[in-house]
């Protein structure tokens, strides 16, 4: 498991805020509590999204609230290729962050911690592979 932390410093006051993206090598039930569980929402990437006009993230458009379900984690079921998580538009005040790879079978977290719509698409597949997350507080 590889974790990445980005953090963003404004001003002389020294506020900040950050995310943390979390790559994982497995798609197996990570053995937590149902109830922390439903805290993640699950976004699949299904098999042969790769393929010219292929499936798109399912769901590609979700709801989400902070503090109850706004950790969002991508599941790469297309086992032919690579997919990636990439920011098209993120809200004032989250970072916008360089596209997560997730490679066939491995997966991706991602803590939304500022309310707003997130667009996303994937870099290789970007005519039919596309998200919208909208975070309400």
């Amino acid at each position: 498991m590889v974790m990445v932390l980005l953090l963003l410093f404004a001003g002389a006051g020294l506020s900040y805020l950050y995310a943390v993206i979390t790559l994982s090598g497995t798609t197996q039930s990570d053995g937590l509590s149902s109830s922390v569980n439903k805290s993640i929402v699950v976004v699949l990437i299904p098999k042969n999204s790769g393929v010219f006009g292929g499936a798109n993230f399912t769901p590609s458009e979700l709801t989400v609230e902070i503090g109850v379900n706004n950790t969002i984690k991508w599941i790469n079921e297309d086992q032919l290729s690579a997919h990636s998580v990439t920011p098209l538009e993120v809200p004032a005040g989250f970072p916008k962050f360089n596209p997560i790879i997730i490679e066939p079978g491995q997966t991706a977290t991602l803590k939304l911690s500022v309310p707003g719509t997130y667009v996303y698409y994937c870099l290789w597949h970007p005519g039919w592979l596309r998200g919208t997350i909208t975070v309400r507080p």
